[in-house]
């Protein structure tokens, strides 16, 4: 996990600091296939591997208590697995929901998007009291670069720069979608 952190820090830094270097194209693309979708994955395979064996016929070979007794271990271990998913979904969401409003952040405090991010629930209401500067420190885990090694402001961004955020919260949203999509997926609820 420690690579982990490390990648994201630097694709971190490459799209909320450096957005309009070559080397950030489609660095929101990267950080997701590299980072959250590499687990995604890697679970997504694991799981359908369980779930194989545990729909598989029973070996003629082994005597039946033998045969339950290791299916057993199977849906004890299928449940554990599958919760280790779901955490590790719950810390996705989180990452790519501070990520939005991170993006949003670079934009102008008019800009359109708000609106659609406050419809979504996704960024808090002007109502709302402000975080303090230890939660916001707490927050940080995941490395965002601060706010004050921003190399440009919000309202001085060309319409080109302004598209190039708008794509990049439109592709962060998606990435959010997909972690939903795979939660309802593996929820509870839905058993094997």
């Amino acid at each position: 996990m420690c690579f982990l952190a490390s990648l994201r820090e630097q694709y971190l830094r490459l799209l909320l600091i450096y957005p309009y270097s070559p080397e950030s194209k489609d660095a929101e693309t990267q950080l997701w296939m590299q980072t959250s979708y590499v687990f995604i994955s890697n679970y997504k395979q694991r799981i359908a591997t369980l779930d194989r064996i545990m729909d598989g016929s029973p070996r003629q070979q082994q005597h039946p208590h033998q045969q339950s007794r290791q299916n057993g271990n199977h849906v004890v271990e299928h449940r554990k697995l599958l919760q280790r998913f779901r955490q590790f979904l719950a810390e996705e969401q989180k990452f790519w929901v501070e990520l939005i409003i991170r993006i949003r952040r670079c934009l102008p405090p008019n800009d359109p998007s708000r609106s659609i991010l406050l419809s979504l629930d996704i960024i808090p209401d002007e109502n709302t009291p402000a975080a303090s500067g230890d939660a916001l420190q707490k927050r940080n885990h995941y490395r965002f670069p601060p706010d004050s090694d921003l190399i440009f402001t919000p309202q001085s961004l060309t319409p080109a720069q302004r598209a190039s955020w708008l794509a990049m919260l439109s592709k962060a949203l998606v990435c959010l979608g997909d972690i939903e999509r795979y939660k309802e997926h593996y929820n509870e609820a839905g058993g094997r």
